[in-house]
């Protein structure tokens, strides 16, 4: 056989040797495509960063509910894990299965795929209460009384409204004393109109007159004095003056002298010996924006508490607008006083 091999021709031979590379071709290529199918068999899922999935990892899922693995096992890539479970620390919900397809990063491919699997449990959006609460109307009875011992009883038959009484029996429980009809005026929330009508009746027997101290010509502007003027006002040394400074800050400015004695920041003796030689100027202060400022620096003013700064993100996350005041009563965290308290330091923006 060997001795035929040498003795046939030259076209014999190159016949041959073209035979034999044609034979090793594909022999090489059935086994690239033995190789190949072995290596789909074994993974059986399709997908690496692409997000394509074998139809065997698919089961129902809700995606506000699935945590970052169930969501590996369906075939969602790392990325579109990360953006989703961000979403949902950051109080999103998916309350139809086309909100998953809105995060970004992901394939509208594995949507597709994943879309007959997606159930949603989430409760319904909040529905609030849209009819806003009407004022009651305040009808004022008068008759003589005088502010330093009228009780709470005694107020609220005057006709005068329960934030207002309260005012006043916080003002007198921490030291403070109406020496003159006008310093009822000063009350933080008493009406104007509701004043001028009791002005009449007022009568301040109770007080017993005190040596008044020696007149000092001083008039300082609380929103805009640093320490070094403030400490020219009697009974205010370094640290009281920082303790105004930081309070006024945090507030955003004062909007009334009083607020000195009813938010606890000087004792009242202090307050009454220097509540003549002080006032503010409301230009100068700040507001929150309440439909962007962030839960940190809601809860961060000290007229909202963390129970009603995140009763503001709650809300603003189910898609309302807070565009007065009175929205804040649909909350239900928030009574008028309050509310009326925080007026002077919120804006209704819908930008910055």
């Amino acid at each position: 056989m060997t001795k035929n091999i040498f003795n046939a021709t030259k076209k014999q031979r190159v016949g041959l040797i073209i035979l034999f590379v044609i034979t090793l071709l594909l022999a090489i290529f059935a086994y690239i495509l033995t190789i190949q199918k072995e290596r789909l068999a074994a993974t059986n899922i399709v997908y690496e960063d692409s997000g394509e999935i074998s139809r065997d990892t698919l089961f129902y899922f809700d995606p506000n509910e699935l945590d970052s693995a169930g969501f590996i096992e369906l075939g969602f890539p790392v990325r579109v894990v990360r953006n989703i479970i961000s979403y949902r620390n950051h109080n999103g919900k998916f309350y139809n299965k086309t909100d998953l397809q809105k995060i970004y990063n992901m394939d509208s491919a594995l949507y597709k795929r994943v879309e007959p699997y997606i159930t949603i449990n989430i409760q319904p959006k909040r529905v609030y209460k849209t009819q806003k609460k009407q004022k009651k109307e305040v009808i004022i009875t008068p008759f003589n009384f005088d502010p330093n011992t009228i009780d709470s009883a005694g107020l609220a038959q005057l006709g005068l409204p329960t934030r207002t009484v309260t005012a006043i029996i916080n003002y007198r429980n921490s030291g403070g004393v109406f020496r003159r009809s006008s310093d009822f005026a000063k009350i933080y929330n008493l009406d104007s109109t509701h004043y001028n009508i009791l002005r009449p009746y007022i009568e301040i027997t109770s007080y017993q007159a005190i040596e008044t101290p020696a007149k000092v010509d001083i008039l300082i502007e609380l929103n805009s004095a640093d320490t070094t003027q403030l400490k020219l006002l009697p009974g205010i040394g370094i640290g009281r003056a920082k303790r105004i400074i930081y309070h006024r800050n945090k507030l955003g400015g004062f909007c009334n002298v009083n607020q000195l004695l009813l938010d606890d920041i000087i004792p009242s003796d202090v307050y009454d010996n220097i509540v003549n030689m002080v006032y503010v100027c409301t230009d100068s202060i700040k507001t929150i924006n309440i439909n962007r400022a962030s839960l940190y620096k809601l809860k961060g003013h000290p007229y909202i508490s963390a129970k009603q700064a995140i009763a503001i993100i709650e809300y603003r996350n189910d898609g309302e607008v807070i565009t007065t005041t009175q929205d804040l009563e649909v909350l239900e965290v928030f009574n008028e006083e309050q509310i009326e308290r925080l007026k002077p330091y919120i804006n209704f923006k819908l930008f910055d």
